[in-house]
């Protein structure tokens, strides 16, 4: 059995989010930050971190960019 492990930076308590609906995150790490497009990302990986800001818990990044209530996402049809 094969187990990733998410690398971490020390560099994510670092971050300033401007946006009250954002928090010091990984986002640059694993790439696979939830979104009103993607609610459930796969986990991935990358080999360098940087500072970023994540959506906090109920919000979703929308197409612009935005983290958003998740209820305020656009409901897709199946």
């Amino acid at each position: 059995m094969l187990l990733i492990s998410p690398i971490i930076s020390s560099q994510s308590s670092k971050c300033l989010c401007p946006n009250k609906h954002e928090q010091p995150g990984q986002k640059s790490c694993n790439g696979c930050e939830p979104s009103c497009d993607n609610r459930n990302p796969e986990i991935c990986t990358a080999r360098f971190c940087n500072c970023s800001c994540d959506c906090v818990k109920g919000y979703l990044r929308n197409k612009q960019g935005k983290c958003v209530p998740k209820e305020k996402c656009p409901h897709k049809k199946n």
